[in-house]
């Protein structure tokens, strides 16, 4: 990436994050989500990675009045990293009817460094999102748990990518998950 493009994805994130923190969202919000989402999967510096899913989260509980919701969509696209992840038959194992998602070491490429600054994003706004949102996650947001739980429970028509994902998703959200979650994500 070039550095006025860095550049650019730092100060529309900056502003975006700066804008959603007085608490007054306009009635189009797909500029401030846009500038968030491209500091969530672009940027090489984690802390404003973090600060930017940390606006993703303002913005959807600002959004949770709203007639249509943008958060199905939010969500989907904050996950994108996770589904480009590319796939080897390799890294799931089964065992005794567990699937258990196995971490492949390999040294980094250059699309790899990429791909990891998305893969990293989106990990912070899965933190986030269980931080934020608490015991009420996944009654604010179902879309969330459709991504993360629907292809482990619902065996028709998923495919191994759909799996996957859904583990990712799942190791993103389990560690800063809300205690009275736990059960309800254990089933």
């Amino acid at each position: 990436m070039v550095e006025s493009e860095q550049q650019d994805i730092v100060t529309l994130g900056s502003a975006s994050s700066a804008y959603v923190a007085t608490g007054a969202l306009p009635d189009k919000i797909t500029p401030l989500v846009r500038a968030t989402m491209d500091q969530i999967k672009l940027d090489d510096n984690s802390l404003r990675q973090k600060r930017a899913a940390a606006t993703l989260c303002l913005i959807l509980k600002g959004c949770r009045s709203r007639e249509k919701s943008p958060a199905p969509k939010i969500i989907k696209n904050s996950c994108t990293p996770l589904f480009t992840l590319p796939i080897a038959p390799e890294i799931l194992k089964a065992t005794e009817g567990c699937i258990t998602l196995k971490v492949l070491e390999a040294p980094p490429t250059a699309g790899a460094l990429a791909q990891d600054t998305g893969y990293r994003g989106s990990r912070f706004v899965l933190t986030e999102l269980a931080k934020s949102f608490g015991a009420d996650l996944f009654n604010h947001l179902p879309s969330l748990w459709s991504l993360a739980f629907d292809p482990t429970t619902l065996p028709q028509d998923v495919t191994i990518e759909d799996i996957v994902v859904s583990l990712q998703i799942m190791s993103g959200l389990f560690p800063s998950i809300h205690q009275g979650l736990r059960s309800q994500v254990s089933q």
